[in-house]
């Protein structure tokens, strides 16, 4: 087959598929949008029904990677490279299926577990002078779709125009002229916007962390600028937030658009946090609260393009995810996303953070694999209690770990320790390096 005969073939295969979607997926889908496939005992649907919905919730999101062929996506080759890339399992020498069913043990005792953090601060955090919600865009050529992202901002806060909110646009295009993006904000929000501009692409990471010492509201709404709000969002997340006020990572459900914004799919969730060690489920829409940030920290540049997958493990085993069965997010599929565009990329990072706390999740259950510990520091002696607590595993792989800590041991303090270890340790084991002593300061 030539190589016009297989393009004009792929083009074929997109349009069959985008229009299956439209017309077949998209009916079917809304029909069963409410049901909550992720806990079978609260949902009406016969177990055989649900389990064939579930298939179409995967169906329908391998469907539209056919729909747009720019996303070169290769199931077997995605599949290939992923088993190619247990790299815990490797440095533990143990199955990767027994880490795995482990780190959701872990998650869902986590999840069961209510934050004493987070509750002693819900009662007081809000200051009835500061917004209600930041709702943070990071501006990057799509200014096309960013005009519709605000018009969805705009209809959300005329349904419920009690909660205050700010919009923090970030423009991180250097090509794109500021007065180009300030002429798209419509009369009705310029006083609720805060424009920051950037002279060179600093990126998406770096661009959200320096946002979120801009921001002055309670929660930090995340809206891409080719993504769209549903009116209701923020009448139902202060709804939410009444009823569960110790939780401070809020996520959504939502619907896969296309470019002019007809719907593809109705995302029939059927995860639960437990499946984060898999892929990130908890993405669209996401709403922090901004303390958790003070508490856990910014996102991780070294995880750029997955920063909010890594967050949201780093949240899971520290307290609970706030799943909502409401849809209140559009994603827009097309050529030029985040996700059509560096799928491969994106891929290889999401493995990496999988692969990070996979390690992490051992850790936590099993203590530590061949660490030797050579710790200084004024908090030396409380650290070292810590560790002996979590106890020893011995496998093939040993390291040396020079720590020089001068915080006071506390539990969250501990867990952030063994990300930032895992972080530097599966790159280090991933890179083949050959040294073996690693040095931390916390």
């Amino acid at each position: 087959m030539g190589v016009s005969s297989f393009l004009r073939w792929r083009q074929f295969l997109a349009w069959t598929a985008k229009h299956f979607l439209l017309w077949i997926i998209a009916p079917a889908t809304s029909k069963f949008q409410q049901d909550n496939l992720c806990t079978p005992k609260k949902s009406l649907l016969p177990t055989l029904l649900r389990k064939s919905l579930c298939f179409l919730h995967w169906f329908s999101q391998g469907l539209i990677t056919l729909a747009y062929p720019a996303m070169e996506y290769h199931p077997l080759r995605s599949r290939r490279e992923r088993y190619a890339s247990q790299w815990a399992s490797e440095f533990l020498d143990l199955p990767s299926s027994l880490l795995e069913e482990e780190a959701k043990r872990y998650i869902d005792h986590s999840q069961a577990t209510s934050s004493f953090m987070a509750l002693k601060k819900s009662s007081s955090f809000h200051p009835p002078t500061q917004p209600r919600f930041s709702v943070l865009i990071c501006f990057h050529q799509h200014l096309d779709y960013l005009k519709k992202a605000l018009r969805s901002i705009e209809e959300a806060s005329a349904y419920h125009p009690q909660s205050s909110l700010e919009i923090l646009l970030i423009n991180d295009d250097p090509s794109m002229s500021s007065r180009a993006i300030m002429n798209e904000i419509f009369i009705s929000l310029r006083s609720k916007v805060r424009f920051y501009t950037h002279e060179v692409n600093r990126g998406i990471c770096t661009s959200i962390n320096e946002a979120l010492g801009y921001a002055q509201g309670e929660w930090i709404l995340h809206l891409d600028c080719d993504d769209c709000l549903l009116p209701p969002v923020f009448s139902i997340l202060e709804k939410k937030i009444q009823e569960a006020p110790t939780k401070r990572y809020m996520s959504s459900r939502a619907i896969d658009i296309d470019e002019k914004g007809n719907i593809l799919s109705w995302r029939l969730r059927s995860e639960s946090p437990r499946d984060l060690v898999h892929h990130n489920v908890a993405s669209h829409l996401k709403v922090i609260r901004k303390d958790l940030h003070n508490d856990l920290g910014l996102f991780n540049p070294k995880f750029e393009g997955c920063q909010d997958y890594e967050f949201a493990l780093r949240v899971a085993i520290h307290e609970p995810l706030h799943f909502i069965d409401d849809y209140l997010y559009q994603y827009r599929w097309h050529d030029r996303s985040q996700t059509v565009g560096h799928n491969q990329r994106q891929n290889f990072i999401a493995n990496r953070v999988s692969q990070t706390y996979l390690l992490v999740l051992f850790w936590l259950n099993h203590g530590f694999s061949n660490i030797q510990w050579y710790m200084r520091g004024s908090s030396a002696l409380d650290w070292q209690t810590y560790f002996s607590k979590l106890g020893s595993y011995s496998s093939k792989n040993s390291y040396r770990v020079n720590l020089e800590i001068n915080r006071p041991y506390e539990e969250s303090q501990g867990k952030l320790l063994l990300v930032q270890l895992a972080t530097i340790m599966i790159d280090h084991y991933r890179e083949r390096k050959e040294e073996r002593t690693l040095s931390i300061t916390l």
